[in-house]
C-alpha cells in the first residue's frame, strides 16, 4: 500500500516580495541592455541640427517652455556677441523641451557667460548654464543614456533598502 521510495520534496513558490525583486532586476537588466544599444548609436557630431564650435557653445537648461530664441539671445548678448541660438524642440509637436544652446563669437564671451549666467532668471525660471559636453568630452553620454553628472536620479526602491544583493 505504501511506496518504498521517499515522496518528492515539496516545492515552495515565490513570495510577493521575492517576485517583486525578481521582476525589478529583470527590468533593470533589460533597461541596461537597451541603454547600451542606444548609447552606441549616440554620435552628437553627426546630428544635422548641431552646428558651430562646441568650445564656444553653452547649454542653457531648465528654460521656461514659453522662452523663445529671441528672448534667449537678448539675455545672453550682455556677455558678448551671440553667433547662434537654438532651443531644442520636440520633432512632432514643435514644443520646447526646456533647454537650448547659445554659441558665442568669442571664447572669452563664452567663458564669461558660463561663469556669470548660471541660476539667472529668464522668463521667471532659474536656468542652469553649462558648457556643451556632447562634442567636447570623448565618450560622454547624456543622462537619458545612462551618463550625465551625479547620481541625483538614482533611487533605490524601498523593498531593496538595507537588502544585500
Amino acid at each position: 500500500m505504501f511506496e518504498e521510495e521517499d515522496p518528492p520534496e515539496a516545492t515552495r513558490g515565490e513570495t510577493k516580495e521575492e517576485k517583486r525583486k525578481r521582476r525589478y532586476f529583470e527590468k533593470l537588466e533589460t533597461h541596461k541592455t537597451d541603454l547600451k544599444d542606444r548609447s552606441k548609436e549616440y554620435v552628437p557630431a553627426d546630428d544635422p541640427n548641431v552646428e558651430g564650435d562646441p568650445y564656444k557653445t553653452i547649454i542653457v537648461a531648465r528654460l521656461n517652455y514659453e522662452t523663445t530664441e529671441k528672448t534667449l539671445k537678448k539675455e545672453f548678448e550682455r556677455y558678448g556677441p551671440v553667433k547662434r541660438v537654438r532651443i531644442v524642440r520636440d520633432p512632432k509637436t514643435e514644443k520646447s523641451r526646456g533647454y537650448g544652446f547659445v554659441e558665442f563669437e568669442k571664447v572669452e564671451d563664452f567663458k564669461t557667460a558660463y561663469k556669470q549666467a548660471n541660476e539667472r532668471r529668464i522668463d521667471g525660471r532659474k536656468v542652469v548654464v553649462d558648457y556643451e559636453r556632447g562634442r567636447t568630452i570623448a565618450g560622454w553620454l547624456p543622462k537619458r543614456l545612462g551618463g550625465g553628472l551625479g547620481d541625483t536620479r538614482n533611487t533605490t526602491p524601498s523593498f531593496l533598502k538595507g537588502a544585500v544583493r
